[in-house]
């Protein structure tokens, strides 16, 4: 089984250009930290993007990691969101050797 961990940005950018099927081509679940979704899901993010992830694909899963933070606002918070993706990124490759 193919899996991916996404950030926030090539999401937002496939979405835009209409080409976020594509992933699903590529892996068969692709795995968000909920810090992404809710980078995804602000009010500053484009309208067709925010209404895509209000509406995920059955293969995006949301996960929840300890500490998420729901202020994307400031740049920490962005540092945080990149973070994570990088946990989750490390636990699911320690779990698929397991």
């Amino acid at each position: 089984m193919r899996l991916v961990v996404a950030d926030t940005g090539p999401l937002n950018y496939l979405v835009l250009i209409g080409e976020a099927d594509l992933l699903s081509n590529l892996f068969e679940r692709v795995f968000i930290p909920q810090a992404v979704r809710d980078e995804l899901q602000h009010a500053e993010t484009p309208p067709s993007v925010r209404e895509w992830i209000d509406h995920p694909p059955a293969w995006i899963e949301v996960v929840s990691i300890e500490g998420n933070t729901t202020d994307p606002d400031t740049a920490s918070a962005r540092r945080s969101c990149s973070r994570r993706v990088s946990a989750l990124s490390f636990c699911s490759s320690t779990n698929e050797t397991e």
